[in-house]
């Protein structure tokens, strides 16, 4: 096959391909290995490496991969490629790869590409190039066009259909799928006693609140983001696991058993249930719902055709049929008739009761806020991102945002001059970035633990924080893979800590017992100040001043050409897709608990 790469050139790097349609070549090594990530690596240092093969934690590199003999492998296969992109996951494979195969409807782009190795990198730089996330690609070798797709096959697999005439390599972006571009937000499911199979990639010990802030961050160990799409907890022992994966029918993971004690959810979650459902409470039906994500949202946002007084408190998606129906009860209210669905339909359950519930710090920590100074989140297109605006005091609307419901209020824009508020749904936790705006205060929510000293001042701001900043000293200590919340909480407790460095990236937390000076520019570090014991000094300057324009609004998107126009018109007139808008991008939570 000649889709695989060896070596990769000046500004290159490598990217693995799952295969479906090979067979292993020549043994080049063997190794044992405990994770297939650390077998793909072993590869990328190896220039004689073309592909490996990993089964029971046997590595084997190959120097040759052969054709599909008809039968299913029992081992994984990667081959290795090339890609110059920024974006490149630290994960095991980034491309899922289908012969003869093509997602009809969502073709976005259209980009001549010579080579794979061009159209790969084209999918990986979407966002940065024309303002969307390839979600997939369709390479066309003999025309040497390259087809960027907005969903992939896992979304629509009634849409992924053989591809007859022309020669074509669809193939999935796994690096895509793991963060949400506003005006859509990060919204878990949870599946109890349950977690995934073989997917155990990054395991650590933190709470059930870090572990999903951990994974929402995409905590990674290497210079890559670790695409985290799910993550497992167990109350009883802390264990927390994240994963690149989901399970399917939105991935390709399988669901095992796993027990460990009933725990409460803090953090609004659905909690699904498969193939069962809840009989005689279906208060709409909407045919025609082509996700279950765009289903989820209509229970968060119902139609106005379900009335004023509807409240949606659990969902059933058919997801061959696209099927959506809200029920207007629980299966815990009517536990009789939540039954099993026939195995000739495949369903799922959610549970919503807990978004519906206004929240509660956790126990031993009180609400606070955390200052980022003459700074503001984007209020998107027409002030979508705007929940109300309210008014008079910081710790006015503080109480007003926290006390939201079923609207999660995440942060809210502060007037200086005119006290008023706009409290938003949006945060700044993941690619929506605070831009620069002199007279506007950005403040965001957080449950922290109370210390005497803080407690003392009653000021509901506790940190100040400087965006893509660092303070370059010594740390008095220092702790790695925390979470943010964690970190400030290991400042406050400390009996000496003035400010603390926090690595969205690696989750390294820094503290310091004496702040001087002004800080520098960082990639991948904000810098906290501790209010508590340090006063902030008002000034123009902006704690946003830092962050990189290209990750602020306004991408410039590319034309296109009249006949790449033309492609994409056929492609895309086979369906209709409508996008709603207080739209949930949705990742996958396993929460194990008991029944």
């Amino acid at each position: 096959m000649s889709t695989s790469y060896p070596a990769c050139s000046n500004g290159e790097s490598p990217v693995f391909l799952l295969q479906h349609n090979a067979t292993a070549g020549n043994v080049l090594k063997r190794a044992s290995t405990s994770h297939l990530v650390d077998c793909t690596d072993l590869c990328s240092a190896n220039d004689e490496c073309l592909a490996i093969t990993y089964e029971d934690k046997e590595c084997k590199m190959l120097s040759s991969i052969g054709e599909s003999t008809g039968h299913l492998n029992d081992y994984v296969l990667l081959s290795k490629n090339c890609a110059k992109s920024a974006r490149i996951c630290s994960s095991p494979f980034q491309f899922d790869v289908h012969r003869q195969k093509i997602l009809v409807g969502f073709a976005r782009e259209v980009v001549s590409a010579d080579s794979l190795s061009l159209c790969l990198s084209a999918c990986l730089n979407a966002f940065d190039s024309f303002g969307f996330e390839c979600e997939s690609v369709m390479y066309y070798p003999v025309d040497s066009e390259c087809i960027l797709n907005t969903e992939d096959r896992l979304d629509r697999p009634d849409l992924f259909v053989d591809e007859l005439d022309d020669n074509v390599i669809y193939l999935d972006n796994n690096c895509a799928g793991s963060q949400c571009y506003a005006p859509y937000i990060t919204q878990y499911i949870a599946v109890a006693n349950r977690q995934l199979a073989n997917e155990l990639d990054r395991q650590l010990i933190a709470d059930r609140e870090s572990c999903e802030s951990l994974c929402t961050q995409r905590l990674s160990t290497t210079t890559n983001d670790f695409n985290c799409k799910s993550f497992m907890h167990n109350p009883e022992t802390n264990v927390c696991i994240l994963s690149d994966e989901r399970s399917k029918p939105l991935g390709r993971g399988n669901l095992v058993k796993a027990d460990a004690p009933r725990t409460c959810r803090n953090v609004p979650s659905f909690e699904r249930i498969p193939q069962m459902i809840l009989v005689g409470f279906a208060a709409f039906v909407m045919e025609n719902v082509p996700s279950v994500t765009m289903c989820l949202d209509q229970c968060t946002n119902p139609p106005p055709e379900t009335g004023e007084n509807f409240e949606c408190k659990s969902v059933m998606y058919y997801y061959n049929e696209q099927e959506c129906i809200l029920n207007a009860e629980t299966r815990e209210n009517k536990s009789e008739l939540f039954i099993p669905e026939g195995e000739e339909f495949q369903v799922d359950y959610f549970d919503i009761t807990c978004h519906l519930r206004p929240e509660t710090c956790p126990n031993g920590t009180t609400l606070h806020t955390i200052r980022t100074v003459n700074a503001a989140l984007p209020e998107g297109e027409g002030s979508i991102h705007i929940l109300q605006s309210a008014g008079n005091s910081v710790a006015d609307c503080m109480t007003k945002c926290y006390e939201m419901a079923p609207e999660k209020c995440r942060a809210f824009n502060f007037d200086k001059q005119t006290s008023d508020c706009d409290l938003l749904y949006v945060d700044g936790k993941t690619t929506l970035r605070p831009a620069v705006h002199s007279g506007i205060d950005l403040y965001d929510l957080h449950c922290l633990e109370q210390t005497k000293v803080c407690a003392q001042k009653n000021n509901v701001t506790r940190f100040s924080r400087y965006l893509y900043s660092i303070y370059d000293a010594v740390p008095s200590q220092f702790y790695e893979a925390t979470a943010l919340t964690n970190c400030l909480n290991l400042c406050a407790y400390t009996e000496r800590c003035e400010g603390v460095n926090y690595n969205r990236r690696n989750g390294r937390c820094e503290l310091f017992d004496k702040v001087e000076g002004n800080g520098k520019p960082s990639d991948f570090t904000d810098f906290y100040k501790n209010l508590c014991l340090v006063e902030e000094v008002e000034s123009e300057y902006s704690a946003a001043a830092n962050v990189p324009k290209h990750l602020l609004p306004n991408v410039s998107h590319s034309a296109v050409t009249q006949k790449q126009e033309a492609k994409l018109h056929i492609i895309s007139a086979k369906v209709s897709f409508c996008n709603y808008g207080f739209f949930i991008c949705n990742s996958s939570l396993f929460l194990i608990k008991s029944a």
